[in-house]
């Protein structure tokens, strides 16, 4: 993950939109996983 291959573009170079989303899906898995927990502590 980290050390950045020869392809890929620095975080500076990425768009903000891009990181956004990321970031987004992150915090959205994060909380189905929570959700389904405690669903299934029920």
């Amino acid at each position: 993950m980290a050390g950045g291959g020869k392809g890929g573009r620095s975080l500076e170079e990425t768009p903000t939109w891009a990181v956004a989303v990321v970031c987004f899906l992150l915090v959205l898995v994060s909380i189905l996983i929570e959700h389904s927990i405690h669903l299934v502590g029920q």
